[in-house]
């Protein structure tokens, strides 16, 4: 490891232990503190117990101190101990005894998703004069606009010192505990409901990411031409960013804005549901007058939390509809590959997606000539991608086509590799290498299975379960030894300079073999919940009557 990888990787230690994304728990230091907290986890253990049964209260417990040692007040244990309480109402719709095994779940996978993004906020930090320029044009626009109000409406605020502490205040303790709120509150009352904020938490910050990444924005308090001055330097105080130019999209907006969505729509009949705006107006508020946001900021935030809500929240609808339309087409087992790829929903949104991306670095390439040295090797990739996913699709049409997992295996891997390339992470981090032969090995093994079951189906082979995991794993193991062997003599011959020796090429496949083993595990797992033949053909009505949950006949 250079000394360069190592030099980064102490930044970030660093960056994380001050900025308490992974730093140790902090606890109470008065006797009267410890008093209290002790009280407040007491209760939420009460509260949480009678509500949702002994897993559900030790979760709640857990995310109770989590809270409080991140974040060392108790603004975030007294919101879960505020949900713990009126779920105990009896007019609160509550949701089945949560399992040990689902707590277990959705706390890991809860806690992942903070640490990732935590860890991709710092990774993406972008340079300050990009981050001023970019913010200038934001200014500009809203100038254009002429909608930039924010330095009128920190002036009226700054009017009484009690408002400049209470908008100070609230930045600081508002937009976390409304998040965790919403999601220890549909958890309790609402499963799918919580999936749905979740997910989209998900998706709205992996878009953040990217954004943090390819277009970094310095907040109004950094830059002296927006008119506005730090309410925390104001009041002599200080508060920490992990991120100092990650000003658009605004989360604190998006995501407060979000949870007021999901109680809107869940509680459609309800007089006072429009109530549940109120958190998210009074933070776009507050990072206008606290400095921190331009109102474009917060816009762009609540654009990339929202839309992803609706359309998981009606996807049962959008499903229905598009299986519809697709009746009303006349059906054919000798599908062209553009009329088969349009009949397979997750197969149109891979080719949308590997498009958009395919679109982006020639965009991207176009304006900014520096922006990667591995262009042609990028649009190969992504169109011979684009290529087999559309001929798969089309080969085993009537075979219901790729499964939505290998769908997203195909989409998050390629965004990974193209995006990394782009980054510099292959010479900034030796480990990103692994991953992408991890993601590679899984691309090639799910695709293996997918061929191997769909012949199945067909009747071609007779396979059994473990017979198609093997020879999945293999054909993607072999493939990966091919790669290596271009690896050491495309070096020998042509100075590729991709061989690092032996033992290097031993962890790569490695790598391989994990990658394999997991995509097919998976797939392996999803196959008996599977529609194996096409939804979409009427000619495949009686044969999906006959085809068993591991693709048998019946």
């Amino acid at each position: 490891m250079n000394e360069a990888v190592i030099a980064r990787l102490l930044e970030m230690e660093r960056s994380f232990v001050t900025y308490g994304a992974f730093a140790p728990l902090t606890w109470p230091e008065t006797q009267s503190s410890w008093i209290l907290w002790l009280v407040i986890m007491a209760a939420i253990v009460i509260a949480f117990q009678r509500s949702g049964g002994f897993a559900f209260s030790m979760l709640g417990l857990a995310t109770a101190v989590a809270g409080y040692g991140i974040d060392g007040r108790f603004f975030i244990p007294v919101t879960v101990l505020i949900a713990g309480l009126l779920m105990l109402v009896p007019t609160t719709r509550t949701g089945a005894e949560l399992s040990r095994r689902d707590a277990t779940h959705e706390a890991l996978l809860v806690a992942l998703g903070f640490g990732l993004y935590e860890m991709g906020r710092k990774l993406t930090e972008g340079e300050e004069p990009i981050a001023v320029s970019n913010s200038l044009r934001i200014l500009d626009l809203e100038r254009r606009l002429r909608l930039n109000f924010e330095p009128d409406l920190q002036q009226l605020v700054m009017r009484s010192d009690a408002a400049v502490r209470i908008f100070t205040r609230l930045y600081s303790s508002l937009y976390l505990p409304v998040v965790i709120f919403g999601l220890v509150w549909f958890l309790g009352t609402d499963r799918a409901t919580f999936r749905v904020l979740r997910n989209s938490l998900a998706l709205s910050a992996t878009l953040g990411l990217l954004t943090f990444w390819l277009f970094p924005v310095a907040p109004p308090r950094l830059v002296p031409e927006a008119g506005v001055v730090d309410f925390h330097v104001l009041l002599g105080r200080e508060h920490s960013f992990v991120n100092d130019y990650a000003a658009v999209p605004s989360f604190h907006v998006g995501w407060t804005m979000l949870v007021g969505y999901l109680f809107f729509r869940s509680y459609s009949g309800h007089r006072l549901r429009w109530l549940s705006w109120a958190p998210g107006g009074i933070m776009l508020t507050t990072v206008m007058v606290t400095g921190n946001h331009y109102w474009l900021d917060g816009v762009i935030g609540t654009l990339y939390a929202l839309p992803p809500a609706a359309l998981l929240l009606d996807w049962p609808r959008i499903r229905d509809w598009w299986h519809q339309w697709m009746y009303l087409r006349p059906a054919s087992r000798n599908l062209g590959m553009v009329e088969s790829t349009i009949r397979h929903p997750w197969a149109l949104l891979d080719v949308a997606a590997l498009g958009a991306l395919l679109v982006f670095v020639s965009v991207q390439s176009t304006l900014h000539p520096g922006f990667t040295d591995y262009l042609g090797y990028m649009v190969a990739q992504m169109v011979g991608t684009l290529l087999a996913v559309i001929w798969l699709t089309q080969r085993f049409s009537e075979e219901g086509g790729l499964s939505w997992l290998t769908h997203l295996i195909i989409v998050s891997v390629t965004y990974a590799d193209t995006l990394g390339t782009a980054a510099g992470f292959y010479d900034r981090f030796q480990v990103y290498d692994k991953i992408t032969h991890f993601g590679g090995g899984a691309i090639l093994a799910a695709v293996a299975y997918e061929i191997a079951l769909a012949l199945r189906v067909r009747g071609a082979i007779s396979w059994q379960l473990h017979r198609r995991m093997l020879v999945a794993i293999g054909v993607s193991l072999g493939l990966g030894a091919v790669w290596e062997f271009y690896e050491v003599f495309g070096d020998a011959i042509f100075d590729t300079g991709r061989h690092a020796g032996s033992l290097d090429t031993i962890y790569d496949l490695i790598s391989d073999l994990c990658g394999a083993m997991f995509a097919v595990v998976l797939l392996a797992w999803i196959e008996p919940n599977r529609v194996d033949v096409s939804p979409f053909d009427h000619a495949s009505e009686n044969r999906r009557k006959t085809i068993g949950s591991t693709g048998e006949p019946a």
